[in-house]
């Protein structure tokens, strides 16, 4: 376990490393500055500071929900949901900023009436591999959940268990092992309550983010407006892809070096392998979310 414990720390670790450095080295090629006439538009100069600012106090809330949750309780029941609750308060964070600001910059009356789609400002490929990435944590929920067994202390949903037969004639005999910390119930149910809170969050903010009054109707506020909704929609859409992604690798990873550690019992070997290539998809994305969290475009139509 000390081992297992020691790998993962330092694959968490190198995950961070790997954002960052995927931010830094994609950076220049995503980060563009939306141009505007400032003192034309300073509803929307004061629109554009919120929602890049509120992204970055999002992001540090949201560590510190992450290191709370994992820090929490003495067997660390919301462990494997830190990721998710720390996107929540991302997206909770990108919302609440923009939305206030919006309100105090809005001009009584100028509201343009037209019709919006949510469709027109999600992040297409983005949004497509964050739904990939939520089927991936279902699948790894409910098969770790389903494979759980109690552990040597009689609590439910925490440990994983295997018996084989070894010897010939005689010789032979029935022997079992059981491994723990496991992402078995214990651990997945808070998972579960946090990703409805996740999706709930994720839909308001997309919601409110498509449905919000124009704040004018000239060409000119159109696009900039236009385009800070891109940028809101994307900051949302990546930051449920971090907490989908980070807690599907955190699920993977653990329960794969359960199971390949378990026993000497081909499926179960083979169980934990798939589980670990699972904890690399999760990876990669989960790098990729991050870095378009971290490095926001221009918001221009793609």
């Amino acid at each position: 376990m000390a081992v297992s414990g020691l790998f993962s720390l330092v694959l968490l670790s190198l995950t961070v490393v790997m954002a960052l450095a995927a931010a830094l080295l994609l950076g220049r090629r995503r980060a563009r500055s939306l141009a505007f006439d400032e003192s034309v538009y300073p509803g929307l100069r004061s629109l554009r500071r919120a929602t890049i600012g509120w992204r970055v106090i999002g992001m540090v809330a949201g560590a510190v929900v992450a290191v709370g949750a994992v820090s929490f309780g003495h067997l660390r029941p919301y462990a494997f949901a830190a990721p998710l609750l720390a996107a929540t308060a991302v997206v909770a964070a990108i919302v609440v900023g923009q939305r206030s600001v919006y309100k105090a910059a809005r001009v009584r009356g100028s509201a343009g009436i037209e019709h919006r789609r949510l469709r027109d400002y999600l992040p297409a490929a983005l949004t497509r591999w964050v739904a990939c990435l939520l089927a991936l944590l279902l699948t790894a929920v409910l098969f770790s959940t389903l494979a759980a067994s109690p552990d040597d202390m009689g609590r439910a949903g925490r440990a994983v268990a295997a018996s084989w037969t070894q010897g010939d004639g005689a010789a032979e005999g029935v022997f079992g092992s059981l491994r723990s910390p496991y992402p078995g119930s214990f651990y997945t149910l808070w998972v579960g309550i946090a990703l409805v809170l996740l999706l709930v969050a994720t839909g308001i903010g997309l919601g409110m983010t498509a449905r919000r009054p124009r704040n004018g109707a000239d060409p000119e506020l159109v696009r900039v407006d236009d385009a800070l909704r891109r940028i809101t929609a994307e900051g949302i859409v990546a930051g449920l892809g971090v907490g989908v992604g980070g807690a599907a690798f955190a699920v993977l990873l653990v329960g794969g070096m359960d199971l390949v550690q378990l026993a000497p019992v081909p499926l179960v070997t083979a169980a934990g392998v798939v589980s670990l290539l699972g904890a690399v998809v999760a990876l990669v994305g989960l790098i990729g979310a991050g870095v378009i969290l971290l490095v926001p475009r221009d918001g221009g139509a793609r």
